[in-house]
């Protein structure tokens, strides 16, 4: 599991279940990061920066892609905030 916890299923649960295998082919996954700017923000520069900063974080983290390039995409407008994902 993505926290590294360990789950024991009883086999009689699992002959009579849907499994849906997550980590193969491919043990990469995505990871969205939600998050919330003002409407006064520079939304070129809040991306330009956003995606600096993650592709700083990649360099750090073991098992990151490292040729993955993060992409914001601006999703919902709300009265305050325009939300944002990584």
């Amino acid at each position: 599991m993505l926290p590294n916890n360990l789950v024991i299923i009883p086999n009689s649960k699992l002959a009579d279940s849907v499994l849906v295998n997550y980590n193969l082919p491919d043990k990469e996954i995505a990871v969205l990061v939600q998050m919330g700017v003002s409407y006064e923000s520079d939304l070129n520069q809040v991306e330009r920066v956003t995606v600096e900063e993650a592709a700083r974080v990649q360099e750090t983290v073991d098992g990151a892609v490292r040729d993955f390039r993060p992409v914001v995409r601006f999703t919902t407008f709300e009265s305050s905030t325009i939300i944002l994902r990584l």
